[in-house]
């Protein structure tokens, strides 16, 4: 990949990733879930960018699983961490 493309990659994902732990930090959404999500998007958005510029003409993307990978980062962003309601005590 060009060497442009990556610092234009980079320097967009960084303000966005700013923009959501601030977001994040301002609302108590629940930290855990929300960082596998970005995870989860990083890792999709990276493998297709890998699959479509890496020079081989007979590497294709696969669509079905980009699908599944941003259908369930969504749930994990969406998801609520449990909070413990007990000491931690299993008897009471």
């Amino acid at each position: 990949m060009k060497n442009w493309i990556k610092k234009i990659l980079l320097r967009w994902g960084s303000k966005r990733l700013n923009k959501i732990v601030n977001t994040m930090a301002s609302k108590k959404k629940s930290t855990n879930t929300t960082f596998a999500a970005i995870a989860m998007v990083m890792v999709a958005i990276g493998t297709v960018g890998w699959a479509m510029f890496d020079g081989d003409p007979t590497t294709t993307v696969n669509f079905e699983w980009l699908f599944a990978e941003l259908v369930a980062a969504w749930g994990l962003f969406k998801a609520k961490d449990a909070n413990a309601t007990h000491s931690g005590n299993p008897t009471g």
